[in-house]
């Protein structure tokens, strides 16, 4: 019955009466406030589980080190004071240091990562699950029972988050693709670096695609005596139709966070700038890479919350359009 459920076919145009699904959606800044309200309205119980999730990556030396970090700066002084003269020299630097620590999350190298740091996300993420799934529930939630009863889904878990991670591959193709071409001076040339780059684009929106009913899957894949690969299964049903809607409202949330994130952390860099120009001993104050873990945990929790119920909002949408 996969025909009746998903109308869509690979390489076939669908026709307009099947591809229209009017669902009602929330805005995007509506339904982020909802998203912060329920989060501060519960803030005690997620102050909490992001001091756990923060205490177990310290305890697996999941965080940047004071030294690493150092060094970045001193590499980055030089060119900055340069570049921006001495009046944006701290404007500049802080700007450069934000840039280099997005860059490297995502361009680490498979000996940099540590291996626990995808077991406490999961972890992490599956608390959150239990705890506002109990608390839409309109049960009394606590932090004890959130760690005791949420981490049965851990395998099941694990394995759609690695089916994920399997549909990244046209963008980590895209990446090597682009380096390449780059390293051999292919992209000098005008028509061949357009026809390039729109291949590559091509391959970033099918990751995309294929990663909206994955993010989906994460939450569903928590309910009770639910299989991975029906996980997988319930959740493209649900996306068909309206994908690229809630792919817009995730990458909403992607953009919320990246907003937060260098808003925080060009506060904080340039404060760590100056109390080290200032202070000789807080050299050995490693203030950044905490700051960067503690905005590590709290993006995991967000973007928990706010797909759980983006998922409830799609669920209930369904409900009302079938009755």
């Amino acid at each position: 019955n996969l025909l009746s459920r998903r109308t869509h076919r690979s390489f076939k145009l669908t026709k307009q009466r099947d591809y229209q699904v009017k669902l009602p959606m929330p805005g995007y800044t509506a339904f982020t406030g909802e998203v912060f309200t329920t989060i501060f309205k519960n803030k005690k119980i997620f102050l909490f589980l992001i001091l756990i999730g923060m205490l177990l990556a310290l305890a697996s030396s999941s965080v940047m080190a004071q030294d690493r970090y150092l060094e970045l700066i001193g590499t980055l002084r030089e060119t900055v004071e340069s570049t921006y003269g001495e009046l944006f020299t701290l404007m500049g630097e802080t700007g450069s240091i934000i840039i280099t620590i997005f860059f490297n999350m995502f361009n680490n190298s498979s000996n940099e990562l540590n291996p626990y740091i995808f077991l406490i996300g999961v972890l992490i993420w599956l608390c959150t699950v239990w705890i506002i799934r109990n608390i839409k529930a309109g049960k009394k939630v606590t932090i004890r029972n959130a760690l005791y009863n949420s981490g049965g889904p851990i395998i099941s878990s694990s394995l759609v988050l690695l089916t994920g991670v399997l549909q990244t591959t046209p963008a980590i193709m895209a990446v090597g693709i682009y380096a390449i071409a780059n390293q051999s001076g292919v992209m000098e040339n005008g028509a061949a670096a357009m026809a390039i780059s729109m291949a590559l684009l091509g391959l970033v929106i099918l990751t995309l695609y294929w990663l909206t009913s994955t993010f989906i899957a994460l939450i569903i894949v928590t309910l009770p005596n639910m299989y991975p690969m029906r996980a997988i299964k319930l959740a493209g049903d649900l996306v068909s139709g309206i994908r690229l809607r809630i792919l817009y409202r995730i990458l909403w949330a992607f953009l919320v966070l990246a907003f937060f994130w260098a808003i925080i952390l060009g506060i904080f860099i340039s404060l760590d700038i100056l109390l080290r120009l200032w202070l000789e001993w807080f050299m050995a104050v490693p203030l950044i890479p905490f700051v960067i873990l503690t905005m590590a945990v709290v993006s995991v929790v967000f973007l928990c919350v706010y797909i759980y119920m983006l998922y409830l909002e799609i669920v209930e949408a369904r409900h009302e359009r079938i009755s």
